[in-house]
């Protein structure tokens, strides 16, 4: 049957029978996902040129053994959570990333199914990924079939050496008593479920410094960044411009009461809006899984 997400024959029913509120699919190309039919209706009315972006951000979650619960209204979220190439030696990067982590050797060929295996670097198609993979033969950073040289292999290191190696999570967020329960039933967990960060917040630790001298600190010691908007609070600003500017990834988040606001020079980032402490937990986890988690911890 066709997926109901890329529009590609292939897709098998998943677990249980079709109900009437959603639809369980696996597809070689998306993964598992569930779908309800409101999505459905709107992938095929209005998604024709973003398809690709669901394949990606469905496969990304999984792969991670997440799959997608697909609704009319987390639609946009999932197409927002993941990016194509921003041009050719980005699209070749993210294909040597993905053949370095599936290969088995140094000297051994890695095996990639276009045809298949084209969401997981974001490309719009198949014939992209191959136009991606004849680059790379171009630029002497493979060999086929699929053997990466020694000049892939150095590109390979400097990429890697750019991938956060911290496992903390700064969470900058407003102090305010009002949102402790936020920070330790939403935020924290949220971020932790993957076991692979650990939340940190400034204010719930030991330190003879300036704070500010302290906020520095564990922001450069950090592989990632989650930054909450509730209550507008400067500070936040600053602490996710700073991480910005580090190159560490900047998860964007507020409370669906703040949101109005927002400072306009940040409102184009993608923010999970909240408004509860579940919610925040679960499309917290979903987004680092999906965006942020490396491919192998």
């Amino acid at each position: 049957m066709k997926c109901l997400i890329c529009n590609e024959e292939g897709a098998l029913q998943l677990g249980a029978d079709i109900t009437a509120e959603r639809y369980a699919r696996t597809c070689p190309r998306c993964g598992s996902f569930y779908i309800d039919p409101a999505a459905v209706a709107e992938v095929e009315s209005q998604w024709s040129d973003r398809r690709y972006l669901l394949s990606a951000a469905t496969r990304k979650l999984s792969d991670a053994g997440q799959p997608a619960e697909i609704t009319k209204e987390n639609l946009s979220e999932l197409a927002s959570s993941v990016r194509p190439p921003g041009g050719v030696i980005e699209g070749v990067d993210r294909l040597m990333l993905l053949l370095a982590d599936r290969a088995s050797g140094y000297q051994r060929p890695v095996g990639i199914d276009d045809h298949r295996d084209y969401p997981l670097i974001v490309a719009r198609s198949a014939h992209d990924l191959s136009a991606f993979e004849s680059f790379a033969h171009d630029l002497e950073l493979l060999r086929s079939p699929g053997l990466i040289t020694v000049k892939g292999w150095q590109r390979i290191d400097e990429l890697r050496a750019t991938r956060p190696k911290s496992h903390q999570a700064f969470v900058a967020m407003s102090f305010a008593p009002e949102l402790d329960d936020v920070f330790d039933h939403g935020l924290k967990p949220g971020i932790e479920s993957s076991s692979y960060y650990k939340a940190f917040r400034v204010d719930r630790e030991q330190h003879n410094g300036k704070i500010d001298d302290k906020i520095v600190g564990e922001i450069r010691a950090s592989g990632l960044v989650v930054a909450d908007f509730t209550l507008n609070r400067a500070g936040v600003y600053y602490e996710a411009g700073y991480a910005q500017g580090l190159g560490l990834p900047v998860i964007w988040t507020c409370r669906k009461d703040s949101v109005a606001d927002l400072h306009f020079d940040t409102r184009q980032y993608n923010h999970i809006i909240w408004e509860s402490t579940a919610e925040i937990r679960n499309r917290l986890d979903a987004r680092i899984r999906a965006t942020v988690l490396p491919r192998s911890s």
